[in-house]
C-alpha cells in the first residue's frame, strides 16, 4: 500500500506547476501535508530545479485564525477529482478500519451523478404527467366561457407548473447532495481523528 500511496502522491505533485510545489515546500505545512508527501515533493523538486530553497519553520499546528473554515476546506478538498486523489494520497498509510475510501468515493460520485440526472428526469416527467393534467384542470374552469381563454389557461398553467417542478427538483436534488456532503464530512472527521490518534501514539 505504501508504494501505491507514494506513486499516487508523486503523480499528483508531478502534475502541478513548479512554482506551486516550491510554495508548498517553503511553507512547510506539516498539518496539511504528510512527511511522505514532503519526501516525494523533495524528489520532484530536485529533478526540476538546481537548488532547493530554504524551508520555513515547520508548522505542526494552527490556531483558529490560521485554519481554513472547516466546511470550506471540505468543499475545496472534494470539489475536484484531484481533491479526492489528495485525500487518498495524504493518508500516509493510515487506512480506515471500518470502510474502504475508494468505495465511499464511488458512492459519493454516484450520488452526485444521480442528483444531476434527477433534474432533467423530473422536468421530463413533469412535462408529460403534470403539465397536461394541470392544463386540463385549469381549462375545465373556463369551458363555458364565451371568449377564447387559451392564453389565460396557459399563463395560469405555467404559474402553477414552474414552481411545482422546481419544488420537485429540489425534493430529489438536495437530499442526494446533502447525503454526499455528509459522506465528505464523515470522511474528513475520520481523517482528522486518525491523525490525532497517530500523533498521540508518537
Amino acid at each position: 500500500m505504501s508504494e501505491k500511496l507514494r506513486a499516487q502522491i508523486y503523480q499528483n505533485f508531478d502534475n502541478e506547476e513548479t512554482e506551486k510545489l516550491i510554495d508548498i515546500w517553503i511553507e512547510n505545512d506539516r498539518v496539511e501535508w504528510s512527511d511522505l508527501a514532503f519526501d516525494v515533493l523533495e524528489e520532484i523538486l530536485k529533478g526540476r530545479i538546481d537548488n532547493l530553497p530554504a524551508q520555513s519553520e515547520a508548522i505542526f499546528e494552527k490556531d483558529d485564525q490560521q485554519q481554513e473554515n472547516f466546511f470550506d476546506k471540505i468543499q475545496k478538498r472534494f470539489s475536484t477529482n484531484e481533491g479526492i486523489d489528495d485525500y487518498l494520497a495524504d493518508r500516509t498509510g493510515q487506512e480506515p478500519v471500518f470502510y474502504n475510501p475508494e468505495e465511499v468515493f464511488k458512492v459519493y460520485h454516484w450520488l452526485n451523478i444521480l442528483a444531476k440526472v434527477a433534474i432533467p428526469i423530473t422536468i421530463i416527467v413533469s412535462l408529460f404527467l403534470v403539465f397536461g393534467t394541470t392544463k386540463g384542470i385549469i381549462k375545465s374552469y373556463f369551458i363555458n366561457s364565451s371568449r377564447n381563454m387559451d392564453f389565460i389557461v396557459w399563463i395560469i398553467t405555467l404559474a402553477i407548473f414552474l414552481p411545482s417542478t422546481a419544488l420537485s427538483i429540489a425534493i430529489y436534488y438536495y437530499p442526494l447532495k446533502a447525503l454526499a456532503f455528509i459522506l465528505k464530512i464523515l470522511m474528513e472527521l475520520e481523517r482528522n481523528s486518525s491523525r490525532v490518534v497517530s500523533e498521540k501514539e508518537v
